[in-house]
């Protein structure tokens, strides 16, 4: 039965109506095509259309979940920040409440030790730059008196420089050994 030219015309339309929509595949239409070639005995290849929309689908999930995650991290991120800024604040502002309650309670006591512990230290640094003719006159280098001593031998330049000064014990030792050496 032959087509009447307005016949040919509507399906002229509808082929056009067709052409011109989006195709709209979904990966659930793929895999039912994949059950269907399996229950007829047809062994299913993944083809390239089938692949290249998995490809798709998945790039587009997994940029979408990079955003959500950088969002999270930005959160979080932030959140923390925030709190650790409130806890440091908070931990400063109690330090130096309790420091200010201690130097106003112990305020004698304090200036009291502060003024001894200071005349000490001005009495080791004085001595400490007595080390070097003391080590001179016994003939080491400094590695050697150091190895002697006990400490690293830029200890031993610190102290004859006046840079440091060797601590209560360690002095002790120190007048010990050139005591015992000279």
């Amino acid at each position: 039965m032959p087509f009447t030219e307005a016949d040919r015309e509507a399906m002229r339309k509808a082929d056009a109506e067709i052409d011109a929509a989006p195709v709209k595949i979904t990966l659930e239409d793929l895999k039912r095509d994949a059950e269907i070639d399996r229950a007829n005995g047809k062994k299913h290849l993944l083809t390239e259309d089938m692949k290249a929309y998995k490809r798709a689908y998945y790039e587009s999930r997994k940029d979408l979940y990079k955003a959500r995650r950088h969002q999270q991290y930005i959160t979080h991120r932030d959140y923390y920040k925030k709190r650790y800024a409130e806890n440091r604040k908070e931990r400063h502002d109690y330090y130096m409440a309790h420091k200010e309650h201690a130097m106003e309670v112990h305020k004698d006591w304090y200036d009291r030790n502060r003024k001894e512990i200071n005349e000490r230290r001005r009495e080791r640094r004085v001595k400490a730059k007595q080390i070097r003719p003391a080590r001179l006159k016994m003939g080491l280098k400094q590695k050697e008196f150091a190895l002697a001593v006990g400490v690293s031998p830029r200890q031993v330049v610190k102290w004859e420089n006046g840079q440091a000064v060797p601590s209560k014990a360690l002095f002790e030792k120190i007048q010990k050994f050139i005591e015992n050496n000279t």
